[in-house]
């Protein structure tokens, strides 16, 4: 709350704020019309008590109303209290990073119309992973809306991935993510390379595979289908003698 108020004092006085970042906040019952800049959230994975992502099914439609001009959210290994413990910080200073550079970037973005909110996106994965290993899967995106998608240099347009339970729900809403660097015409296909981070624990996991307007929406917010699959992740049984 402190903050969120002096970041609108801040703007209030003709300051530019570029982002707010905000550690496992509770949503503040504010009116988003005075909050004119983007938030960045980060959540433990562990923050039962705090994180809404295990305690709604769609938190986001709250931070929707509250932040119109964009936000992300981080999820971050460890409990509340825990991001600047060994080795959860590591894990917290790469996406606090991320979001640092995205901030001081040039801001030539251009929205997105409605129409552009549709994707096939395809992709040929192994069903069984090691657990904690790293891949790097060839995406067919095709443009199947009417519009043209721009660069993510003017449009802030990614493909990324969620790891998601058996029951759909998330476990870690952002791992590994590129961009789309290049324009794709309607009925385009571009073929990008995606990294990911297979989870630490064997079990069963869903793969989920969506595009991102930076900060605004997923794709799949807007009625498009994402890709996913369900895939079997096992303990890694290597012995070196």
């Amino acid at each position: 709350m402190v903050a969120t108020r002096i970041a609108q004092m801040l703007a209030g006085l003709g300051e530019r704020v570029r982002r707010l970042f905000i550690l496992e906040n509770i949503v503040p019952r504010v009116n988003a019309s005075v909050l004119p800049f983007r938030i960045a959230l980060f959540y433990g994975r562990h923050s039962t008590g705090i994180n809404p992502c295990h305690q709604f099914p769609a938190p986001d439609s709250a931070w929707k109303k509250l932040y119109p001009l964009g936000y992300s959210i981080d999820i971050v290994n460890g409990d509340h209290g825990q991001f600047f413990d060994e080795p959860n910080i590591q894990d917290f200073a790469i996406k606090l990073t991320m979001r640092l550079q995205e901030s001081h970037a040039p801001q030539a973005f251009e929205a997105l119309p409605e129409a552009a909110f549709s994707a096939g996106i395809e992709a040929q994965i192994q069903t069984e992973w090691l657990a904690g290993g790293t891949a790097m899967i060839p995406l067919r995106v095709k443009n199947t809306s009417p519009v043209s998608w721009s660069a993510h240099e003017q449009s802030g347009l990614i493909a990324a991935n969620h790891w998601l339970d058996k029951n759909e729900k998330p476990l870690q809403w952002l791992d590994g993510y590129v961009p789309i660097t290049e324009t794709v015409l309607p009925e385009q296909v571009l073929t990008v390379m995606l990294p990911v981070a297979v989870p630490q624990n064997p079990g069963t996991y869903i793969l989920e595979i969506d595009l991102a307007e930076q900060g605004i929406a997923w794709f799949k917010e807007k009625g498009s289908k994402p890709y996913r699959l369900t895939v079997v992740v096992v303990r890694n049984t290597t012995v070196v003698v």
